[in-house]
């Protein structure tokens, strides 16, 4: 009985840590709060590496990778994303321009 309760104590206190920050839900910003430290930056509660040319395709937008293909977030290689304005689009070749 004793081992089953340490048990259920080790697997519910694992399921609360997020990058081995015990106590941390996902989402739960508090796991890097404090900050991630150079070249990292906090996604949904956990610390990743920042985005750039060496791990995005598409373009970084507030540090996170994002496809490149919206009229929000245009553009590839790991650049900052642009925002197409009206009636400008995000082209196929990811760049914003006339439709």
């Amino acid at each position: 009985m004793r081992r089953r309760a340490f048990v259920a104590a080790w697997l519910l206190w694992a399921a609360c840590t997020v990058d081995g920050t015990p106590g941390a839900i996902p989402g739960d910003l508090s796991a890097c709060e404090e900050g991630c430290g150079a070249g990292k930056v906090c996604v949904n509660g956990r610390c990743r590496a920042a985005c750039d040319a060496s791990n995005c395709s598409g373009c970084c937008l507030q540090g996170v990778c994002e496809l490149g293909d919206a009229a929000e977030a245009c553009g590839r290689g790991g650049a900052a994303c642009a925002k197409c304005e009206a009636p400008r689009v995000c082209r196929a070749d990811r760049t914003c321009g006339p439709q």
